[in-house]
């Protein structure tokens, strides 16, 4: 629980992924709904169950009112002839400094996630996005808990403008193994969108990762932010698993 949210993190039941259809999370999932709806206080509920197949567990959430959210889990081979891995780095616009992660530009990297998501689909699916606070609290999940693999302090990084003193773009990885990486946030500023500065910082995680002989990045993309998917799959990245991410809103 978070304030007046409810999420739903995972399901297990056993021999769950023999068939098609899976009754017995399914009435565990009706309970559980039916039990936190009605429970005073909770005006929201997400939830993303990603091993199970879009569609899966459509029937308790749709049944209660959820909307669904398409997303896929996306993967990319690293070897030295991945075509993405070849492609030139963009130079950034003057004033532009790549920076690793710090510390000291936590909240100004929250502020950023905050800016960036500012009416976007994913803020429908996360609501943390929608305010500074939520963002920070969304940045210290990821850099403070393994909940996407262990945070990865040198291969993620910041775009800083030099003038203002701003955080305008930003990329954080993490690893899920030793060989295998994660890309847990990519975002730029709404001004500097289109510049191919989404593109360079990818350029420079994927860089990194092969340069350190990892042999795969994964990542997590909404299905609806086209402009995102057109980015990873330049870089090789392809679907490998599609799944929902369900959202109840009490007022809606």
């Amino acid at each position: 629980m978070e304030a007046a949210k409810a999420v739903i993190g995972d399901i297990y039941a056993f021999n769950e992924g023999e068939s098609d259809r899976n009754p017995v999370c399914e009435t565990l999932l009706h309970h559980l709904i039916e039990t936190l709806q009605s429970t005073p206080g909770v005006d929201r509920i997400e939830s993303q169950l990603l091993m199970f197949p879009a569609g899966g567990l459509n029937s308790p959430f749709l049944s209660r009112g959820f909307i669904a959210h398409p997303r896929l889990f996306m993967g990319c081979s690293l070897t030295s002839t991945n075509p993405g891995s070849q492609r030139a780095e963009t130079r950034l616009p003057a004033g532009l400094r790549l920076l690793p992660w710090s510390d000291t530009y936590y909240a100004a990297a929250g502020d950023l996630i905050h800016r960036a998501y500012v009416g976007h689909v994913d803020s429908l699916i996360n609501d943390q996005y929608r305010t500074v606070a939520g963002s920070l609290r969304f940045l210290h999940n990821i850099v403070r808990f393994p909940g996407c693999g262990i945070f990865d302090t040198r291969n993620s990084w910041l775009l800083r403008d030099e003038r203002s003193g701003h955080i305008q773009g930003l990329i954080l990885a993490s690893a899920v193994r030793p060989d295998v990486g994660h890309i847990t946030q990519l975002c730029i500023a709404p001004e500097l969108r289109g510049h191919g500065l989404g593109r360079a910082l990818l350029h420079r995680c994927t860089a990194e990762f092969l340069r350190r002989r990892y042999r795969g990045i994964s990542l997590t993309v909404t299905e609806q932010n086209r402009e995102a998917l057109a980015l990873y799959e330049t870089y090789c990245f392809n679907p490998i698993h599609r799944f929902d991410a369900m959202v109840w809103n009490n007022s809606d």
